[in-house]
């Protein structure tokens, strides 16, 4: 749905059961050896590819729409630009859990140089590839991206409200994260990262472990600061049709959840993480500062 239904509920991204099982009518075919079950397919997970530099977002899927939990399988990704029916590059995926010792995706840092539908395959390194799959890159991001202006917005802090449950479905919530509006924190002339998370919503299980990894690195960075901002205004709502979206997530553009933003002292994004960041990559891009 467009961005700017505020009436919509976010579908937690590709990574959804439902995208693996469609994306398996594609799969006709096929085995692997060298450690990827036979049966296995790629599904990418990103929401938001464009051309340009792009961190790739891939899970590994059986035949049966499980995804496989695999953080000591090697895996490569065969890349096929549009047209191509050769791989056009390579790449390692490194494995971080989205939801720990459930579910996990493969990362890989790579550069798209034409839009259009591209496909992947997987493999173990020097196995025999899996069935290609496809999956679109656009033009541009509808999200901010890396050397965007950080969209200014108002969003609740705790001393609007008398307990912090009325505005974060976090169970555990750390105040620090409540403390100033998005639009205050980005005026501060102090870098901040952003979370945009629904830990109490989120369909694909992601918000709550990438908020608590969040949470992991932001005592290390005082200096910083930390904003949850909750994708939905009305929590205490019974049922999900009833959600409304919070402003913040129009104005950011976001396609999916959850997202993590590092801007840097001038507002500038210094960093943007779709769907899962792991704390060693959160803390990378933040001593990265200047």
């Amino acid at each position: 749905m467009a961005p700017t239904d505020a009436t919509r509920s976010f579908a937690g991204t590709r990574w959804m059961l439902a995208v693996a099982l469609a994306a398996l009518a594609w799969a006709c075919g096929g085995s692997t050896a060298g450690g990827i079950p036979e049966d296995a397919f790629p599904v990418v997970a990103n929401a938001d590819l464009a051309v340009g530099s792009q961190r790739l977002l891939v899970g590994l899927v059986s035949s049966d729409g499980n995804w496989l939990p695999a953080p000591d399988l090697a895996v490569e990704f065969d890349l096929y630009a549009p047209e191509a029916v050769e791989p056009s590059f390579t790449v390692d995926g490194v494995f971080l859990w989205t939801v720990p010792e459930v579910r996990g995706l493969y990362r890989a840092d790579l550069i798209f140089e034409s839009s259009g539908r591209w496909q992947i395959a997987a493999h173990s390194p020097g196995g025999p590839p899996t069935t290609v799959i496809p999956f679109d890159v656009a033009e541009d991001e509808r999200a901010p991206t890396m050397g965007d202006r950080a969209p200014v917005v108002r969003t609740p802090t705790a001393g609007e409200v008398a307990d912090l449950s009325e505005i974060t479905t976090d169970p555990e919530p750390d105040p620090r994260f409540y403390e100033l509006s998005l639009d205050a924190a980005l005026a501060s002339g102090q870098p901040t990262v952003v979370v945009f998370a629904t830990p109490g919503f989120c369909e694909s299980a992601t918000c709550g472990p990438i908020l608590d990894n969040v949470k992991q690195v932001a005592p290390n960075f005082p200096l910083v600061n930390f904003v949850h901002v909750e994708i939905y205004e009305n929590i205490d709502a019974t049922t999900r049709e009833e959600l409304r979206v919070v402003e913040a997530v129009d104005v950011w553009r976001l396609p999916s959840e959850p997202w993590v933003f590092v801007v840097d002292a001038t507002g500038t994004i210094a960093a943007r993480f779709e769907g899962a960041v792991d704390p060693a990559e959160l803390r990378a891009a933040l001593e990265e500062l200047p």
